[in-house]
């Protein structure tokens, strides 16, 4: 499903501030229906000085931004900017209901520059329900995550605990090996060679092999 806001302005866009517009989508009947966005969809007809120092942002009634117009194009020396259609994904999954907030302005601050906010469109996409509850290639804890969840975003601590007291033991028994066969090569000596644990204080004997 889909809802979509048209707004006419004929609103100046001031070369140094920030033209800036609030839309409240929680009073269309359309739109509260959706409660999972897919993407949303901005639709602008503007002119400005220099079109390519534009930069557009929406941002959420969640708080989230998308840079939906990013200035550059250094070549580019056109004014009009019309029917141009801005598609975002950036907002995936919210719910939509409240306000967001428009804004436009010149990246590169010049009161010599202006330009015309002639209309825009918002239009959401989304559906009802929740369209990952029935997907049987999610599974269940991904659903949804949140900060308190730890287990998805780390390996447990317990775990990184296990793993070292696994490896400790078998490298210290490399070692021990690796000394065993370089003093049967060497023939460097012939008493018993005492090691001694750190960790746990217990010792080992190794003797060497005699022919």
């Amino acid at each position: 499903m889909n809802c979509t806001l048209s707004f006419v302005e004929n609103t100046i866009i001031d070369g140094v501030a920030t033209l800036k517009r609030s839309i409240d989508v929680s009073q269309t009947a359309a739109c509260v229906r959706i409660r999972y966005l897919e993407h949303v969809l901005l639709v602008l007809n503007l002119n400005f000085t220099l079109r390519r120092l534009i930069e557009v942002t929406l941002t959420s009634p969640l708080g989230t931004k998308s840079i939906i117009l990013r200035s550059g194009r250094r070549l580019d020396r056109g004014r009009t900017i019309q029917n141009l259609s801005l598609l975002s994904l950036h907002h995936w999954g919210e719910n939509p209901n409240g306000e967001w907030d428009l804004q436009i302005r010149n990246t590169v601050p010049n009161a010599s520059q202006n330009g015309f906010l002639f209309n825009f469109a918002l239009q959401l996409f989304g559906t009802h329900n929740d369209p990952m509850k029935d997907n049987t290639h999610v599974k269940p804890s991904t659903l949804n995550p949140t900060m308190d969840d730890k287990s998805t975003t780390r390996t447990s601590p317990s775990t990184d605990i296990l793993i070292i007291s696994v490896t400790v033991p078998a490298i210290v028994l490399l070692v021990i090996i690796a000394i065993v066969v370089f003093v049967k090569k060497k023939g460097l000596s012939t008493r018993p060679l005492t090691l001694t644990n750190a960790n746990t204080q217990h010792e080992l004997t190794v003797s060497p092999i005699t022919k």
